[in-house]
């Protein structure tokens, strides 16, 4: 993981249990551009909205999948599918969430989730079998 300074304990919290593979990648690259933004993105997504304690997280990242997917933002999709997992998703509620895009998005939109699924299911059960 890059060597990246997060402030807010509980963005760091956040971005260590959900986005360890991207996280601090992320806010790694923006820092180089824009330390500015990337400190707000720390603070209102990972260290606000992600630490509000209504939704738990399972709930909080299969709404982040539905919405990403709506908008057929593949490389958030990925991303959001893993974090789901490592909130506490099953496989099969990831898949669920973006199966019912179909109704929001017609079947292009929920088509192209799936192929995102099938790409990184595959990739985490060739590392499962590594």
């Amino acid at each position: 993981m890059p060597d990246v300074e997060i402030r807010n304990p509980r963005a760091r919290e956040i971005v260590e249990r959900l986005f360890p593979a991207t996280g601090f990648k992320r806010l790694e690259q923006l820092g180089r551009r824009d330390e500015q933004f990337r400190g707000m993105l720390e603070d209102f997504v990972f260290g606000g909205m992600y630490a509000r304690t209504v939704l738990d997280q399972r709930t909080r990242q299969l709404c982040a999948l539905a919405a990403v997917t709506m908008l057929g933002r593949n490389a958030q999709i990925r991303t959001h599918i893993l974090a789901s997992l490592n909130a506490g998703a099953t496989r099969a509620e990831v898949q669920e969430v973006i199966l019912q895009m179909v109704v929001y998005g017609g079947f292009p939109t929920a088509l192209g989730g799936l192929e995102v699924l099938e790409q990184v299911f595959q990739e985490l059960d060739a590392a499962e079998q590594a």
